[in-house]
């Protein structure tokens, strides 16, 4: 009987079960299959955009369309596009379509065409397309605006940098650069590698925290935690930062319902509370500070009464763009020109030679004056930027359908426009032997010969970089306080070739630049 009743379990019940497993297994596989097919049929018409409109286009591939990763770790156009430029120069394209998943976007390679939209019809993509969302306040800044919007908060904050005020800045930058030189020289005299862009980032940090906050380096705890917050606004640690950031990228409308914030909770909190603190306690000593705090409390005051009030929100969120926006740019260009001069020690001492005879000749003090001066130097960087951008596209978007001018082809409302920077410095067509590092380019006798539109670090038009003469000074300071100091000299350690990392919005090398500094 007991053999009866195994042959009866073997054959009978545990057969039932397998049948059941398997046709389990069946209905879930055929189920993710449906899905996937679904999926890719959704995806396969998203990709006719662009042929349906008879757009020259890249040829997407599912489900990444033209992106090279489903993930990105900031939103915004990255270095993925010099690649997609490429392209569509070796096709022969003026512009061509391409899909980041499904979303789609214009790359434009034409130098008359970046023209047509950054300037002459400028009025068609005043808006940059940045992500944004009202959720998140500080995500409003005049950088990512939207066109009306931006049109009357430049005109309030464009006084804010004039030469008077940066006038006004100098002496507070060159405060901040003797902490550097001191970090510098500690590293020099036991001959340690210098990770160039930890510090000019410190330099930079430090710079933006004492011009737009009055907050002076290390006398404080909010200076240590400036740093820290400025930071790790860039670091994406968790999948959950790769996986919101990518949305924000990919799905902006998507993301923009679901309310996902650009700015981390801790971040935001830090800013408004630091500046709402310090602005506080201004009021309440009657204490004036020659900062940019200073200059937006008093546009503030003066706007009270107007249409067009400048909110505590607003103030916050542009003292806030003015971090983001100098922090990386000014760090990463002093940090590729110091890389370039160690590696052409020529040019090194020949713009050495140049800061010593105008200090000598300045009784070796630092002025505005005596930095117009320095022609050479001002080529060194104009070649640094050209070869670096720190922003290596600039995006716009179409506000109302244009014309193609020499073309029958709409840009339609809404779209999503690429300019790549990187790209277009780098084209042979623009910069005979576009690699090497040449401040001839820019000399008062060559300067002529480079292509209209073809130089555009800080963009061109109208909704060009406000802040870009502040950053430049910046960038002067801290070269010209190290070369008078220290000869420089790659060290062995650096990674060559260089490793751009091609999922972040600005430029930003996989590993350090190490440099060695011998002090003169």
């Amino acid at each position: 009987m007991k053999y009866y009743l195994i042959i009866f379990y073997n054959y009978i019940i545990q057969g039932s079960m397998e049948q059941y497993f398997f046709n389990l297994l069946f209905k879930l596989i055929s189920s993710v299959g449906i899905v996937f097919f679904i999926l890719y049929c959704f995806f396969l018409s998203y990709y006719k955009y662009w042929e349906k409109r008879n757009f020259p286009y890249l040829v997407p591939r599912f489900p990444l369309g033209n992106s090279q990763s489903l993930f990105c770790k900031f939103p915004g156009p990255n270095l993925e596009f010099t690649d997609h430029y490429r392209e569509i120069k070796k096709k022969g394209y003026k512009f061509a379509g391409v899909f980041a998943t499904i979303r789609p976007i214009l790359v434009i390679a034409d130098t008359e065409i970046v023209k047509d939209i950054l300037v002459k019809d400028f009025d068609h993509f005043a808006d940059r397309g940045f992500y944004k969302t009202a959720s998140d306040p500080l995500s409003v800044t005049l950088f990512s605006m939207d066109a009306v919007e931006w049109r009357k908060t430049r005109i309030r904050l464009t006084p804010t940098f004039t030469s008077g005020k940066l006038k006004m800045m100098f002496p507070l930058i060159i405060c901040v650069s003797a902490s550097m030189i001191e970090e510098i020289d500690d590293l020099a005299k036991e001959n340690s590698d210098i990770d160039i862009k930890k510090i000019a980032t410190n330099f930079t940090i430090n710079t933006l925290a004492l011009c737009a906050l009055g907050i002076e380096p290390g006398k404080s705890e909010s200076s240590y935690i400036l740093s820290e917050m400025a930071q790790k606004h860039f670091d994406v640690h968790t999948p959950i930062d790769l996986l919101k950031y990518s949305l924000m990228n990919r799905f902006p409308d998507f993301s923009s319902i679901l309310g996902l914030k650009l700015l981390k909770k801790e971040v935001s909190e830090f800013f408004i509370t630091v500046v709402r603190d310090a602005m506080k306690y201004r009021e309440e000593m009657k204490l004036f500070r020659p900062d940019l705090l200073e200059l937006l409390m008093n546009i503030k005051n003066e706007t009270k009464s107007s249409p067009n009030p400048l909110t505590d929100n607003q103030l916050i969120a542009e003292i806030f763009d003015f971090f983001l926006a100098s922090l990386d740019t000014s760090s990463a260009t002093i940090s590729f020109t110091l890389f370039e001069l160690g590696k052409n020690p020529d040019i090194q001492e020949k713009v050495r030679l140049e800061i010593e005879g105008i200090s000598n000749k300045h009784n070796g003090k630092l002025n505005t004056d005596s930095l117009a001066e320095m022609k050479y130097l001002h080529q060194i960087i104009n070649e640094s930027l050209r070869l670096y951008p720190p922003l290596p596209t600039l995006e716009r978007k179409c506000m109302k359908s244009y014309k193609i001018n020499g073309t029958d082809l709409i840009i339609e409302k809404g779209t999503s426009i690429v300019i790549p920077v990187f790209g277009i410095h780098r084209d042979p067509e623009h910069y005979p032997d576009p690699k090497k590092f040449d401040p001839e380019r820019f000399s008062d006798s060559n300067k002529g010969n480079i292509k209209a539109n073809t130089y555009l670090p800080f963009g061109i038009g109208p909704r060009s970089c406000i802040g870009l003469r502040f950053g430049y000074l910046m960038v002067q300071i801290a070269l010209i306080e190290i070369l008078r100091r220290y000869r420089i000299a790659v060290s062995p350690s650096t990674c060559l070739p260089m490793d751009m990392d091609k999922q972040v919005l600005m430029l930003l090398l996989k590993n350090p630049i190490l440099l060695k500094a011998t002090k003169i």
